[in-house]
């Protein structure tokens, strides 16, 4: 009986340490593959920010030189147009830990929820 449930423990030790490691196999490929299929869908060298307010756009102009800026209405939300040659990824994770900018992300492509909501899908009906 001793016998029985140390292998049986043995057994489900093994068997954790593979579905963790499995696990992080799978993260790792969908992480690889959001990265790669992101790119078709944004806006060449185009990146949307939310600053914590309008006076912080000016540094950030001066520190990517040639990048113009479009605002959306009052808020302090732009649309960021990169100088040719700049890594979008590149200027979102420079842009992430700068304490004035509360969101950076690539310009999506993605359709607005209004044109979204009478696709069958996400309204939740079947087809």
């Amino acid at each position: 009986m001793l016998l029985t449930t140390r292998m049986s423990i043995s057994h489900y030790s093994s068997v954790f340490r593979f579905s963790r490691m499995l696990s992080a196999v799978i993260a790792g490929m969908l992480l690889t593959l959001a990265t790669l299929s992101h790119a078709a869908d944004t806006v060449a060298l185009e990146v949307l920010v939310k600053l914590r307010s309008v006076a912080a756009l000016p540094p950030i102009l001066a520190q990517y030189p040639g990048t113009q800026s479009v605002q959306f209405g009052l808020r302090p939300i732009y649309r960021l147009k990169l100088a040719a040659g700049s890594d979008v990824d590149t200027v979102v994770n420079q842009l992430g830990a700068n304490p004035d900018v509360l969101l950076v992300e690539p310009n999506y492509t993605h359709q607005s929820p209004e044109a979204r909501k009478n696709l069958p899908w996400a309204v939740g009906s079947a087809v």
